[in-house]
């Protein structure tokens, strides 16, 4: 997965987690612990950058009009 995604994931994660807490389901400890979570930085990690996609060229989307 690419670092961007795992990133969306912990914060996905994360949001559960205060969810949770604000109904009782999850003890506040927990949340807190999950606040020492730090995304993923740029360089420091082994997981792949999204690929740099070009925009489609007009000629392709348009055709022969």
């Amino acid at each position: 997965m690419a670092r961007l995604t795992v990133n969306r994931y912990i914060c996905t994660v994360k949001q559960m987690f205060k969810h949770g807490v604000k109904y009782g389901w999850v003890d506040a400890y927990t949340r807190y612990a999950l606040d020492a979570v730090e995304n993923l930085k740029r360089g420091r990690t082994k997981a792949p950058e999204y690929r740099d996609i070009p925009p489609v060229q007009a000629k392709i989307i348009w055709g022969n009009l």
